[in-house]
């Protein structure tokens, strides 16, 4: 299980996240802040679980925990003739005004790369760019909110009426932009920037000797790296870092200078 000090960095994370808004996703946004929380906040889960699906688990527990919302259904699967065609994340109703919501969640990391050709939007990429913010907006509007209206999902949600759910999106993002890039963001996006990315070549270039380093497995990214008491020498991560480059795979890392935290990405691209 986590610790009881991982378990709240997680919680503190997830409530202080940037999301993407209705500006940007076509979606009326639901917003974790609109909780009204009691405590304590119980939270089940083992800490091997992949970050999805320690998110969803905990956005779960944060709905139960809420005095304002009541949580109906989650991880509705719909199934037509034996074969799984998708996944309802969460059915909600508002207390106060008995207003039933299906929210999908999404909890996203995507790096600025100016070197793609297209729209703004177009240029955020997952870190090793096998995914990006303009494919998930995609998905979700042409595939996974109209699963609501599949046929199979009135057998599933024999208590609803889909015909009034309202639907909104409880987008979780973090940005991080090119080391060293005055870049000019949107207000909507630059508010949701929590670093930088640098390629390997540039890295090696710097002087580390004063600072303090640490590679989060992925289940902490996201976490606020002052959280954290575990610091190397750049000497001791080093080799690490340099064999996780060399798979083809990007890296977060963390690091601490005196009282200051940052987090960023090295790239392989």
């Amino acid at each position: 299980m986590f610790s009881d000090i991982d378990r709240k960095a997680r919680i503190s994370s997830l409530l202080k996240s940037s999301q993407i808004d209705r500006e940007t996703s076509g979606f009326p946004s639901f917003y974790l802040s609109k909780l009204q929380l009691r405590e304590p906040i119980e939270i089940n889960y083992i800490a091997n679980l992949r970050l999805g699906q320690q998110v969803e688990r905990i956005v779960s527990a944060l709905i139960k925990s809420s005095s304002n919302y009541e949580l109906l259904y989650q991880n509705i699967q719909l199934i037509d003739q034996k074969i799984t065609i998708g996944e309802l994340d969460f059915i909600l109703k508002e207390v106060q005004t008995d207003c039933c919501i299906h929210v999908e969640l999404a909890y996203k990391f995507y790096l600025f790369n100016p070197k793609i050709e297209g729209r703004f939007i177009d240029k955020w990429v997952g870190p090793n760019q096998k995914d990006s913010l303009s494919a998930k907006l995609i998905k979700l509007q042409k595939r996974q909110f109209p699963l609501l209206y599949h046929p199979t999902a009135a057998a599933s949600l024999p208590k609803i009426d889909s015909s009034t759910l309202q639907q909104q999106l409880c987008f979780l993002v973090s940005l991080y932009i090119p080391y060293q890039n005055n870049i000019k963001l949107p207000a909507n996006f630059q508010k949701s920037v929590k670093g930088y990315y640098i390629n390997i070549s540039q890295l090696r270039t710097l002087d580390h000797r004063s600072f303090g380093y640490y590679i989060p497995p992925k289940r902490e990214w996201g976490i606020d790296p002052s959280t954290n008491e575990q610091w190397e020498t750049w000497m001791n991560i080093n080799s690490q870092v340099e064999e996780i480059i060399s798979s083809r795979n990007s890296l977060m890392c963390w690091k601490k200078n005196k009282n200051e935290y940052t987090a960023f990405f090295v790239v392989n691209w």
